[in-house]
C-alpha cells in the first residue's frame, strides 16, 4: 500500500507517494529555462518543468472534457485558474500530468535497469534530439537517405525514441518479470476467445432478387418503381403467411436464383468476396434469426429480400492457429498490469513552488 502525506490529498487516485516541498529551493524559478527547472523527482529522477508541461497540453483536452461533463463548464478565457468547488482545473491538469509523466519515467528507469539506456533524464534527450537534427541536416547535404521527417519536432522524436525503448524493454522483461509458458498462453486464450476469436456465425438464406438495370446497362427509373412495388407486394404476401421459397421462385430473374429460391450463405470463408460487392446483403443477413425476414435491402442497383434458413454458431479459432497474436495480447496485458503495480510503488517528491507555476503555453 501507498504511504501518503498529510498534504496529498489533491493527488487522491496517482497510486504514488507524494513528498510536498513547499518551502525549498526557492532560487529556482520559472522564471529560468523550464527545461532547467526541476519539479518533482520520482524514485529521486528529477522531472523537469518542460517535461511536465509537455504533458500537460496533452491532457489538456482530457481535463477540459472532465469539467464539461461533470460540470457544465466550457474552456473559457479563465477557465484554467478559477476555482470551482474548491479545485482549479489547472490544478487538476497539472496531477493528471504529473501522472503520466511518472508512469513514463518509470518504465524509463526500468530501460536504465535492462542497459537499454545510460541517461534518461531530459537535458539527455534535447541533446540527443540535437544531435540527430544535425546528422539529418548533414545526411541531406550529402544527398543520403533518410527515413522519417528531416527534422524531429520535440514531440515526436519523443515519441519515436519512447516507443522503440518500450518495445525492448517489453522484450527484455519476457520470461523473467512476465513469465511466459504455455499453459499460461492458453489459460488467457480461454479468457479472451469469446471477444477476440469467435467470427460471425454461418448464415444461410433465401433471397429474392429484382433488378433495376437496363438493357444497356443503365438504371432504368421506370423499372425501379416497378421492382419497388413488386417488393412491397411480396411483404404483403409473406406477411399473409405466403411461403418465401414460392415468391423467390416467382420473382427472382435467373433460372439458376428460381430454382435453388437465391440461396447464399455468408460465413468466415465469404467474408472477403462479401464485401468486395459491398457487404450490404451480409451485414443484414447476419442480423437475422432463424425463419426471420429482413426488409427490403437496396444493393448493387437491384432491390433484395432475404429469409434466414438457419444460422450455426460460430466456432473459436484454436489456439494453435492464433498464438503468435494471443503471445502478443498476453505480453501486452501482464506489461501493462506490471507497469501499474510499479507505478503504484514508486515514490514523487514535488517541489511545490516550481510546479505551482508551471501552467499552460
Amino acid at each position: 500500500m501507498p504511504r501518503w502525506s498529510k498534504s496529498s490529498k489533491v493527488a487522491s487516485g496517482v497510486g504514488v507517494l507524494i513528498v510536498l516541498l513547499s518551502g525549498f529551493f526557492l532560487a529556482d524559478r520559472l522564471s529560468e529555462q523550464p527545461e532547467s527547472v526541476i519539479v518533482a523527482f520520482v524514485d529521486g529522477e528529477p522531472i523537469y518543468a518542460a517535461e511536465l508541461q509537455k504533458s500537460m497540453e496533452k491532457e489538456r483536452h482530457a481535463v477540459a472534457m472532465y469539467y464539461y461533463h461533470e460540470h457544465g463548464l466550457e474552456e473559457t478565457p479563465g477557465f484554467w485558474t478559477s476555482r470551482y468547488e474548491g479545485e482549479m482545473p489547472i490544478e487538476r491538469l497539472r496531477m493528471k500530468a504529473l501522472q503520466s509523466v511518472v508512469r513514463t519515467k518509470q518504465q524509463m528507469m526500468m530501460a536504465r535497469s535492462k542497459g537499454l539506456i545510460e541517461d534518461i533524464s531530459y537535458p539527455a534527450f534535447l541533446k540527443n534530439l540535437t544531435k540527430e537534427n544535425e546528422r539529418r541536416k548533414e545526411a541531406v547535404k550529402k544527398n543520403e537517405v533518410i527515413y522519417g521527417p528531416l527534422q524531429y519536432t520535440e514531440e515526436a522524436y519523443f515519441e519515436y525514441v519512447t516507443a522503440n525503448l518500450l518495445i525492448q524493454l517489453q522484450s527484455r522483461l519476457e520470461g523473467a518479470e512476465i513469465p511466459l509458458m504455455e499453459p499460461l498462453l492458453k489459460q488467457y486464450y480461454d479468457s479472451i476467445k469469446e471477444e477476440y476469436y469467435k467470427g460471425e456465425d454461418a448464415v444461410q438464406v433465401h433471397k429474392i432478387r429484382i433488378s433495376y438495370m437496363g438493357q444497356d446497362g443503365a438504371i432504368n427509373l421506370e423499372k425501379k418503381e416497378q421492382a419497388w412495388e413488386l417488393m412491397r407486394e411480396a411483404q404483403g404476401k409473406l406477411e399473409q403467411g405466403e411461403s418465401f421459397a414460392v415468391l423467390a421462385e416467382q420473382l427472382n430473374e435467373t433460372e439458376e436464383e428460381r430454382s435453388s429460391y437465391g440461396v447464399q450463405v455468408f460465413d468466415r470463408s465469404t467474408a472477403r468476396e462479401d464485401q468486395m460487392s459491398g457487404g450490404v446483403l451480409r451485414q443484414e443477413a447476419m442480423k437475422l434469426a432463424a425463419g426471420g425476414t429482413s426488409g427490403i435491402i437496396e444493393t448493387n442497383n437491384a432491390l433484395y429480400l432475404l429469409y434466414c434458413l438457419n444460422r450455426l454458431p460460430a466456432e473459436a479459432q484454436p489456439f494453435d492457429q492464433v498464438r503468435q497474436d494471443v503471445k502478443n495480447k498476453y505480453m501486452s496485458y501482464r506489461y501493462t498490469e506490471l507497469i501499474d503495480q510499479k507505478t503504484r510503488e514508486v515514490s514523487v517528491e514535488i517541489r511545490q513552488a516550481q510546479f505551482d507555476e508551471v501552467t499552460l503555453p
